[in-house]
């Protein structure tokens, strides 16, 4: 009985033994625990602080990524402007190459001109070194025909002797040698109607005009001067008494046209008097031979 109770209570003690033993390996485990808890608390605030630190970063990201979201914006819409740009240089470049492509057009012309230019220049060049050749031939030719001219004074200034001691008056030689030369003159222009007169005398109202030849046809009226020798003044008073034949006259209707007629007459006063559009008759054997200007002078009353 005793030993039963003994063999009952070791085992007690056995088991209360292993108890221990496991109270003891359950704290040690617990102290484990504990430690990894603490280790784990540890981690955990490091964790937390390193969260924190990531939603800071996150944060920032965040702010970072509106920024960059505005960035972006922002280039997207100088993209934008940029591409207009560009299609506006495109269309500048379009119009740029349709006037390079003109001018280029142009140049060639250009050039085609110069050629030609280039072509005519030669023969303006060779037809002036002609020029310069018929030139020379023309001094010599004005050489000889000034020593003409002067030949022909001579030969006028004897025939003003002649003409002097044939007519008894000035009005025969006008009438005689002038007169007759005009009338020749207007019919060989084709006029039928053919009327010139001679010291041809014209009044009114108190005041008188007289006009050494007067011819007429169907178009206009010729006023003629009739000199010995032609002066400046002599064309002068001519073109102001034509001037005042329409005062003293009724034929309103039909153009003055003027004349001067000369046995001598001055170079320079001939050039003169055909560049002012005036008529000249000019000794020539029997008659006087006219020289016509290129245009008439217009008389006006006012």
């Amino acid at each position: 009985m005793n030993k039963r109770r003994r063999n009952k209570r070791n085992k007690v003690d056995t088991r209360i033994e292993k108890l221990f033993e496991f109270v003891e390996r359950l704290g040690r485990e617990i102290d484990k625990l504990l430690e990894s808890q603490r280790e784990t608390d540890k981690m955990i605030e490091k964790l937390r602080e390193r969260q924190e630190r990531t939603d800071e970063m996150i944060e920032k990201l965040r702010e970072r990524q509106e920024r960059t979201d505005e960035m972006i914006e922002k280039l997207r819409e100088r993209q934008e402007r940029t591409d207009e740009m560009i299609e506006k240089l495109r269309e500048r470049q379009e119009r740029t190459d349709e006037m390079i492509e003109k001018l280029r057009e142009r140049q060639e012309r250009t050039d085609e001109m110069i050629e030609k230019l280039r072509e005519r220049q030669e023969r303006t060049d060779e037809q002036l070194r002609k020029t310069d050749e018929q030139l020379r031939k023309t001094d010599e030719q004005m050489k000889k025909t000034d020593e003409q001219l002067r030949k022909t004074d001579i030969k006028i200034d004897r025939l003003a002797e002649q003409v002097g001691k044939i007519t008894d008056s000035w009005g025969s030689f006008t009438e005689g040698l002038v007169a007759p030369s005009v009338h020749k003159f207007l019919v060989s222009k084709g006029f039928k109607n053919v009327v010139v007169g001679t010291n041809v005398y014209l009044a009114k109202d108190g005041q008188s005009i007289e006009y050494d030849i007067v011819g007429e046809t169907e178009e206009f009226i010729l006023i003629v001067s009739v000199k010995t020798t032609v002066r400046m003044r002599d064309i002068q008073e001519l073109i102001l008494s034509a001037k005042k034949f329409y005062y003293f006259s009724d034929k309103h209707e039909k153009e003055i046209r003027v004349a001067i007629a000369g046995i001598k007459i001055p170079a320079n006063i001939e050039k003169f008097a055909l560049r002012k559009g005036i008529l000249l008759f000019k000794v020539s054997g029997d008659l006087m031979v006219p020289v016509e200007p290129r245009r008439y002078m217009k008389i006006k009353t006012k």
